[in-house]
């Protein structure tokens, strides 16, 4: 008796084990597939052998190929992507996640309207951690500029035909090592190929907030973002 129940035990771990790592399997394979209805129409987005990132319709039919030249995956490994209304107007994009231990850079695939299609936003993957500035169509990055992170930059910017317009640019100097008149916030407005200083604040400044520079980043974009415009 004691024989079959051990048996049955041993039986029953390897039936959960063969669950869970089934559920595992699922769970990569899902990261690799995206599904959405977008204007009445379903589409599915998949990650193929070569790297490529395939978007297809209901009928199956590819309606955009990007290639791993294409995207940002030829630098960082691919980790995921989903359909979400990334530029608020009521039509899901895909938005591609890539595996790094930086600053969060991604592709960005916005959705065409007038085509029922899909088009690759440019450079997009040199404006990491994208947050919008809310009820507008801007938004505002940050990466790092060296000097363990000590440097940083925060760009404001927004999408026009699916290519970047950069509006206005903060440099964080905080690296020990600069002269009293080199080191500082500074921020810059972008106007044709031209940029001009709008604002120096001491690098203390940004001691000055709850989440120190990231606290200071998003209050000034959000206070000021009107100046970059005109």
């Amino acid at each position: 008796m004691k024989v079959v129940i051990k048996w049955m035990i041993t039986l029953a771990y390897f039936f959960i084990v063969t669950i869970v790592l089934a559920g595992k399997r699922s769970d990569t394979l899902d990261s690799h597939i995206a599904k959405a209805k977008i204007d009445g129409k379903r589409y599915k987005a998949f990650l193929s052998d070569d790297l490529s990132i395939v978007i297809t319709n209901s009928r199956g039919l590819n309606i955009l190929t990007l290639k791993e030249t294409d995207l940002f995956i030829k630098y960082e490994g691919f980790e995921s992507f989903k359909f979400v209304d990334f530029n608020n107007d009521g039509y899901k994009d895909l938005l591609i996640r890539y595996l790094s231990n930086v600053p969060e850079r991604l592709d960005l695939i916005l959705y065409d309207k007038k085509s029922h299609g899909f088009k690759l936003v440019k450079n997009f993957p040199d404006f990491p951690c994208p947050v919008n500035l809310p009820g507008t169509n801007m938004y505002y990055s940050y990466h790092r500029n060296g000097c363990a992170d000590l440097d940083w930059v925060s760009d404001l910017f927004r999408i026009v035909n699916y290519k970047i317009v950069k509006l206005g640019t903060i440099y964080g100097r905080g690296c020990g090592d600069y002269k009293i008149n080199e080191g500082g916030v500074f921020v810059y407005k972008f106007k044709g190929k031209g940029k001009a200083l709008v604002k120096r604040f001491p690098i203390q400044v940004i001691n000055t907030f709850k989440n120190t520079k990231w606290g200071f980043i998003n209050r000034y974009w959000k206070h000021h973002y009107a100046v970059f415009l005109s």
